[in-house]
């Protein structure tokens, strides 16, 4: 399914089916049924986005693992310059 798909209901077969009015067959339907039709649709649009979300996050997480500390290890702890504006000396300051 297409974005164009998901927002005006019907697939362009051809660069005219992007012309402001749609097809014939998209009109002369009345507007319960096309309405029906358009909520189908975006129930499988929505379905569609939580499937793809849910498999970009199973493999972003596939590679971590959970940090598991006892208290005593050391850690490296990196604080970025904003932090300490005052320290943070630039480049053509002398």
């Amino acid at each position: 399914m297409s974005p164009f798909e998901a927002a005006y209901g019907f697939t362009p077969l051809t660069p005219l089916d992007l012309l402001p009015l749609p097809p014939g067959d998209q009109i002369d339907q009345d507007g319960i049924t096309k309405a029906i039709f358009v909520k189908r649709l975006h129930e499988r649009v929505r379905e569609n986005i939580e499937k793809k979300t849910e498999e970009y996050t199973r493999k972003a997480n596939r590679s971590r693992h959970p940090m598991i500390l006892q208290p005593g290890e050391w850690v490296w702890v990196h604080l970025r310059t904003e932090r300490y504006p005052r320290q943070h000396r630039g480049k053509l300051d002398p």
